[in-house]
């Protein structure tokens, strides 16, 4: 099989495409022939070295792909052969071939194809634990979705529209149109304004149940006065650097506003992606930036 490496730390030139040996099942695992493998912001940070999660180099990044069971190890139903599936992988996904735990695979719904399919779990499953398990955003609550044109931002999006929640969203004003014919209620420009005053203004100065903040730094401050009393700020991920990156990088976490708690998303729980609306609703994905199916790789 080929396999997509990174060999070091580094920018693009550190992928190799490489020939490994096909995968063979372990007990309660499953091989699948990937059609298609996702490709987020742990990746490119991994691949740079700075994610703290990532594994050592030289490795193959992926975290969820797409495709079909093509054989099984020991103690894993003989009715999953040749079962179109989503799955997810943490690391390993970049492969034409990939071995996964058979509680980690779930079925492909038929309205989607192997692309659309492959870019569900991380940014769908993250935006549903955020808004709904750990946010627990109801119909009629509003939600403010910093970079809301990113992957994570459409999954809150569309979970949010989903619900009936009221969507304000920080974007760059090149993306708001698409934004507000996805369904966004009210796009906010945070490169030519402060973001804080335009979302006091929108609701009439109570601020919004739920912020979902990937930015950090000095941006938390912000995002925590946005809240209304009661409000919730849910961080993950950050991506505004600072100090803390390596410890946030770990977790995510919901801050209300009368105190603390918080929930590990190290383990993603098949109850979140059948509770999930957006990946078993049927519904068509307009997938943000693009995915590579394995029949695009070519080995230098």
């Amino acid at each position: 099989m080929r396999q997509i490496v990174t060999t070091r730390n580094g920018g693009v030139d550190v992928l190799r495409v490489e020939e490994k040996p096909d995968p063979t099942p372990k007990n309660g695992e499953v091989v699948i022939r990937v059609r298609a493998a996702g490709l987020n912001f742990a990746d490119i940070l991994a691949r740079q070295g700075l994610y703290p999660d990532g594994p050592p180099k030289p490795c193959v990044m992926g975290y969820e792909v797409s495709g079909v069971v093509e054989t099984l190890g020991e103690g894993v139903n003989s009715s999953l052969v040749g079962k179109p599936v989503v799955a997810l992988t943490r690391f390993g996904g970049q492969s034409e071939l990939v071995a996964v735990k058979a509680t980690q695979i779930f079925d492909k719904p038929e309205s989607l194809t192997f692309e659309q399919a492959a870019a569900i779990p991380v940014n769908y499953l993250a935006a549903y634990v955020l808004l709904l398990v750990m946010g627990s955003l109801h119909e009629s609550e509003s939600v403010l979705i910093h970079n809301a044109g990113g992957g994570v931002g459409l999954a809150a999006l569309d979970i949010a529209k989903k619900i009936g929640a009221v969507s304000y969203g920080t974007a760059s004003p090149s993306k708001h149109k698409f934004l507000l014919e996805r369904g966004l209620d009210h796009a906010i420009d945070y490169r030519s304004h402060d973001w804080l005053p335009v979302l006091k203004e929108l609701t009439e100065g109570r601020g919004v149940e739920l912020v979902i903040d990937p930015l950090g730094g000095g941006h938390w401050k912000k995002s925590y006065a946005a809240l209304r009393h009661t409000g919730r700020l849910g961080e993950r991920h950050y991506s505004g650097g600072g100090r803390r990156l390596d410890q946030a990088l770990r977790r995510s976490c919901v801050l209300l506003r009368t105190g603390w708690r918080s929930s590990s998303l190290h383990r993603r729980e098949k109850e979140h992606w059948q509770g999930c609306p957006c990946a078993v609703g049927g519904r068509q994905l307009e997938v943000a930036g693009r995915l590579a199916s394995t029949n695009e790789i070519t080995v230098e």
